[in-house]
């Protein structure tokens, strides 16, 4: 549950700061496996 809304608020901000600031941030989400090598 708190997991949903912290993810929903870390969308909700990089959203804000593409738009004020050109920035592109990625979300991670803590439940995802990482697949980088």
């Amino acid at each position: 549950m708190y997991y949903d809304y912290a993810h929903q608020k870390a969308e909700d901000i990089s959203g804000l700061r593409k738009d004020l600031y050109g920035e592109i941030v990625d979300v991670v989400s803590g439940s995802e496996d990482e697949d980088t090598e």
